[in-house]
């Protein structure tokens, strides 16, 4: 018969066994930085969806790791799904975030967060227990968390000036107007992320390594679009090491993952 295995007991700094308040923030702040680095496991271990395809969770990776992120799609794929889920994991993660989406339409912006956050993700309990109110009409769409963090939702037009965020997320951006994603959209992200911990004056002048996001997402368009110019300096500033993500995929993915049947 074996013997039972002896458990060793952590050992902490001069001896001083922390609090349970400081073990259960130190616990929060090691699961947080885990999930930073790996999204994908936050939305299986953490809300309990265990369905994303491998190319979802990579893609959910670079949406987190970059700066500008294209993701070039065919009908199929999941897209609008996976930015909920991107939406609802930084909102989690990332304290007082301000997320925008901007469609050509209310209709095409909206449908994300009304057909699939609202609708969909609410489902699961822990997604359901993070928000903490919605607003879902005719003028007005968005999503409030309990931590300070919100998703609106914004049609891209000249009325759209006045909103502050820290990432935009572009659906169907082909379809947006060139000068009102220059001179109206882009220039939302002026401010960065009021972390809490920024009120401590010992952090006051700590400048934090995050960055504000630009996510583009849209099926494939003409070469004469606005976007093919930003795409390809996207795509060699991607090669020279630098945080831009660019990725292109065809119609046979979702065939091979099963989502959707050959036509």
């Amino acid at each position: 018969m074996s013997m039972a295995t002896r458990i060793k007991k952590r050992e902490y700094e001069n001896g001083i066994i922390p609090s349970k308040e400081q073990r259960y923030r130190e616990g929060i702040r090691m699961w947080c930085n885990y999930w930073r680095q790996n999204p994908s496991r936050l939305v299986e271990d953490y809300f309990g969806y265990s369905g994303l395809h491998l190319f979802q969770k990579i893609i959910l990776h670079l949406m987190f790791k970059s700066s500008t992120f294209f993701y070039l799609a065919s009908r199929g794929q999941g897209k609008s799904y996976l930015i909920a889920w991107f939406m609802i994991c930084y909102c989690v993660l990332y304290p007082n975030v301000k997320i925008i989406i901007a469609s050509s339409t209310r209709k095409q912006s909206g449908l994300i967060v009304r057909e699939k956050i609202l609708k969909e993700l609410m489902k699961y309990p822990n997604v359901k227990k993070e928000i903490k109110e919605w607003k879902d009409s005719l003028n007005e769409v968005n999503v409030t968390f309990y931590n300070g963090s919100t998703i609106d939702v914004v049609v891209s037009n000249e009325n759209a000036r006045g909103f502050r965020s820290q990432i935009n997320i572009y659906e169907e951006f082909v379809k947006i107007d060139k000068d009102v994603h220059e001179k109206v959209l882009k220039r939302f992200k002026s401010t960065d992320r009021l972390a809490k911990y920024k009120d401590n004056p010992k952090y006051k002048k700590y400048q934090s390594n995050e960055t504000n996001k630009d996510l583009y997402i849209s099926s494939c368009s003409y070469e004469s679009n606005w976007s093919w110019r930003i795409i390809k300096n996207s795509l060699k500033e991607m090669a020279n090491g630098n945080d831009y993500g660019v990725i292109a995929l065809p119609y046979p993915i979702s065939v091979y993952e099963g989502i959707t049947k050959r036509k």
